[in-house]
């Protein structure tokens, strides 16, 4: 690594930073310089003081090609629910009915004429029926209420009525929205070195990746630190976002890359094929105009 100066690990302007901290471990693969490539920076957490907010310092960039393949997931919390019979019941008719109640506390006389008033008009319409309509109307009535009614509908004198008369409640479900997720990442790469020495470079960033996403035992064993967490980088392209400050959930290794078992005289493989998961820290929320921020830090580090 000796075309890697100490002058050319820029520092890293991130205004969630302590401290602009210059890397202290600077990996890369292929060795040839690129315009377009990507940079997973690795982080330490640092505990926060007074400070509320967490801290991250600098300790690796490693720079790679671009991956073959990046999948960017959002993803949304949203269950469903049934509501039964509320589902009939428009809002508005809610409002009226506490406003109906509301109103009869206040006039308990007028609402005693109007009671009266509707058990009159209810009374006539009865006496003008004949007796043999009113039990039928009357049978069909509890039928329906037998196939409808929660409570009944879903026991066998309801499941008898809903074939009588042909209906099931309906259950009004609908969407309830719950939550945004973290956001999360997927990369692939196929990496072929040329030699032993390029293969011996992408060993050490393995092992880089493999160590960060581990935890320190703390306290004497009683507790686990933080892992380090990563950040990504693309450089030279447009309208692909970066990765924010995000923990590495996965990161799989095969050595045979191009499958089948392949060795430089030294015993280091010929071909890798890595993939690297990443869940991000935070949760992404849209401003008052429904724009969300994507837009992170990407300073060139080389």
């Amino acid at each position: 690594m000796s075309d890697i100066a100490a002058s050319s690990a820029a520092k890293i302007s991130d205004p969630r930073l302590a401290t602009a901290a210059t890397p202290t471990a600077n990996l890369r693969f292929p060795s040839e310089d690129s315009m377009i490539y990507c940079n997973i920076l690795i982080d330490q957490y640092q505990r926060a003081r007074s400070n509320p907010n967490a801290n991250f310092r600098n300790i690796a960039v490693i720079r790679l090609p671009m991956p073959i393949n990046i999948n960017d997931s959002y993803n949304a919390s949203v269950d469903k629910t049934t509501l039964g019979l509320l589902g009939v019941i428009n809002i508005e008719d809610i409002e009226k009915g506490v406003g109906s109640i509301v109103n009869a506390a206040k006039n308990p006389t007028d609402t005693v004429k109007n009671l009266v008033s509707q058990g009159k008009g209810l009374i006539d319409n009865i006496m003008g029926s004949t007796t043999r309509d009113i039990y039928q109307n009357a049978k069909s009535a509890a039928i329906t209420t037998a196939a409808l009614l929660p409570g009944i509908a879903d026991t066998q004198i309801g499941r008898r009525a809903q074939i009588n008369k042909g209906i099931v409640p309906n259950p009004h479900a609908v969407a309830i929205f719950e939550s945004m997720g973290l956001k999360s990442y997927s990369f692939a790469w196929r990496l072929s070195p040329k030699n032993s020495a390029e293969s011996r470079a992408i060993e050490n960033i393995i092992t880089t990746i493999r160590n960060a996403m581990h935890p320190r035992q703390a306290l004497g064993n009683f507790a686990l630190e933080y892992p380090r967490v990563a950040r990504v980088q693309f450089m030279g392209v447009k309208n692909i976002p970066g990765v924010r400050y995000s923990f590495i959930r996965t990161f799989n290794v095969n050595p045979y890359g191009f499958g089948e078992a392949s060795f430089f005289r030294d015993g280091y493989p010929t071909s890798y094929e890595i993939t690297l998961e990443l869940l991000e820290l935070e949760t992404l929320f849209g401003d008052r105009n429904g724009n969300v921020n994507m837009s992170i830090d990407q300073t060139r580090v080389r």
